[in-house]
Formats: structure tokens, sequence, C-alpha cells
């Protein structure tokens, strides 16, 4: 038979009664139906035995009724419950590894069981990179996987404490059937730590032209004797080059000194006789 002791349900009143007050039982009893007002009595509750159960179907109908009429239906008042459970059992001591956070929540596999009778129950945690998975769920039970859930999130946290976990652990659940996967995130190890580089601010300017050389220019007097030099290699290689001290050709005047006086043409020379020898 598949069924919930009953003195796990009288725990749970315990706990809303001694962390809402007694006013939240009022409400409580106001809000849940006959059949489960029965059920979920305190008074009923505490005289029962140790060994009487309910069946496991009433007892979701129970739980997940506590926990739509004193939350929101997100699974805060469950997830309280499961922290409440692991700190009574964490309290004592010997259970706790620490700085161990998964080996502190691998030792609370016996109290998160032993609510449950003849429930086929999964309960495994394995490594992550940034932390650990947690699986739990009851075979064939859905709701009860669900219930389970948000019981497993309260233990982590709980853990999380007694181990003296350093951080904050993250979680993300979700239900698969009768399977409930929780993803617990210690340490960010997907985003490298960024590092900080300044920039520098000479690199960033906007490159500069090369300077330009001044080319050093001649002088003037240098400058008249290479154009002086390049007018006389084109001159033809007949004429002879002229110094630069003698004046152009166009400069000398035809006067009469300038030319010796031509000769009046004269008679020829007169003729020697020359005497025949006799």
């Amino acid at each position: 038979m598949e069924a919930i002791r009953s003195w796990f349900l009288r725990d749970v009143l315990d706990y809303i009664e001694r962390d809402r007050g007694s006013e939240a039982l009022t409400r409580l009893g106001e809000r849940l139906p006959d059949r489960l007002g029965e059920i979920l009595d305190p008074a009923t509750l505490r005289t029962s035995a140790p060994t009487e159960t309910v069946p496991i179907a009433t007892g979701e109908d129970a739980l997940l009724s506590i926990e739509s009429a004193l939350g929101d239906g997100s699974g805060k008042v469950l997830e309280g419950i499961g922290r409440e459970m692991a700190t009574r059992f964490l309290s004592h001591g010997g259970a706790v590894m620490t700085g161990d956070l998964i080996g502190t929540l691998s030792r609370l596999r016996v109290p998160f069981e032993h609510p449950f009778i003849g429930v086929d129950l999964t309960y495994e945690i394995q490594r992550t990179p940034g932390g650990f998975s947690m699986t739990v769920g009851a075979a064939g039970h859905p709701r009860a996987t669900r219930i389970l859930r948000h019981l497993a999130s309260g233990a982590i946290l709980a853990a999380q404490r007694y181990a003296r976990e350093t951080g904050t652990p993250k979680l993300y659940g979700e239900v698969r059937g009768d399977r409930a996967i929780i993803d617990v995130v210690l340490r960010a190890t997907t985003e490298p730590t960024p590092v900080i580089v300044e920039a520098d601010t000479n690199s960033m300017r906007r490159p500069s032209r090369p300077s330009m050389r001044a080319v050093p220019q001649p002088s003037l007097s240098r400058q008249v004797e290479e154009i002086l030099s390049r007018s006389q290699s084109t001159e033809p290689s007949g004429v002879p080059p002229r110094r630069s001290s003698e004046p152009p050709v166009s400069s000398y005047r035809r006067t009469p000194s300038s030319f010796p006086a031509a000769r009046p043409p004269s008679e020829p020379p007169p003729r020697e006789s020359v005497r025949k020898p006799k």
C-alpha cells in the first residue's frame, strides 16, 4: 500500500503554527474541503498512533491544499516545510559535513524518504562544473513529485547553511512527469572573469603623417653653373666651347681696325733676264 505517515502531516501543521501563528491554522481550516478538514484536524493528528497512515492520493491533496490556502501556489510553503525537516535532522550535528554541501545533502536521504511508505522514490545527486544536480521523484505519482521538488529545495537551503557553504546557491527546478530535476549553481563557470585592460591612449591616436624632410636647395651661383653646364653640353661637338669670360659673338663690332687691311692688287714682280751662256 502506498501511503504517507500521519505524523508527517502533524509535523507540517506544527511548523505552520510556529512559523505563521495559530491564525494560519484557523484560516487553513476554513479554506479546506470537509474531507481534508477532518484529516488535517490538529487535535486528531496529535492523538494519532505513530504507525497510522493516509493513502498517498489523500496526502497529496492535503499538502497541495496547504500550499494553495497559505501560499501563492509557487511552492514557498512546501519549501519551508522541507527546510524545517532538514533543520531538525541536521541540528543534531552528526550528519553535518562542514564545507561539503553535497556530502551533507546526501545524508538527508533517510529523513526525506521516511514519510512515505511503499513508494518508489528517487533521490540522486550528481556533481556539475558549477555545482550539482539533484533528481527526486515518486514513480508513478507526478503530484507527489511536485511536492518532493519543493521539499528538496528547502532541504538544499538548510544543508547549505549547516555545511557553511560560501555564497548563496541558485536553484533552477523543473518537473518531468514523475521526476523533478533541480540544478544548483554554487559558482559561475560559464562566463570567464573579465580582465580589465587599460587602453593605450597613444595607440588610440590617429596616425600622424610622416614628416617631410626639407630638401636643401642649392645656392644661386650653383644653379647658374648647372644651367651653363647643361647649355654647353647641348652645343655641337665641332665648335670649341666658349669661355665664360669671353663676350658673345654678337657683341663684336666690325670696325676698320677689327680686320687686317686688304692689300691692293700689285703687278707681278719683274722677271730677271737670264743670260744664256754663249
